[in-house]
């Protein structure tokens, strides 16, 4: 019991210290102003594929469930990079503390979203197309059925 009383004491001394410091801090330099960071919302990054991707993708003649399963590996991809672009973005405008660099951040964001994009269609999505291209070359699809005719082949 004696051990919580001590424990107590010194609780007690920190804080009493910390009111202390605090007061002859505000005597010294005046009033302690802190101002939180304000993050301005920034619009999810839209990354556009180009039509020339989805013109080579009709080139391989891929299954329905290709497709879907392409499908997921795009989401993906563009979820990745969303990801990417939020945590850097706030990592960004959390440093840009300054109002010097706080007036350039806008313009530094829309750069980045520029390289993002620039990088989903130069490394991305030709990466996703090398293997779509290996998968339909080695799984071709299978050949259309043969076309019925009409009139059977005895009468013929």
């Amino acid at each position: 019991m004696d051990i919580h009383r001590q424990l107590n004491d010194v609780r007690q001394r920190v804080i009493d210290s910390g009111v202390l410091f605090k007061e002859l801090h505000q005597k010294r330099f005046g009033s302690i102003l802190s101002t939180p960071v304000v993050v301005e919302p920034i619009p999810l990054l839209q990354l556009v594929i180009p039509s020339t991707f989805h013109s080579q993708l009709q080139t391989y003649r891929l299954s329905p469930r290709s497709h879907e399963l392409l499908s997921k590996a795009l989401d993906d991809t563009i979820n990745a990079y969303n990801q990417q672009f939020d945590v850097s973005w706030r990592k960004l405008a959390e440093s840009a503390i300054s109002p010097r660099l706080q007036t350039v951040l806008p313009n530094v964001i829309k750069q980045f979203q520029i390289g993002l994009q620039s990088h989903f269609e130069n490394q991305g999505l030709p990466s996703i197309l090398e293997k779509v291209k290996l998968f339909a070359e080695t799984y071709p699809p299978p050949p259309p059925p043969p076309r019925q005719s009409s009139i059977p082949a005895y009468e013929a």
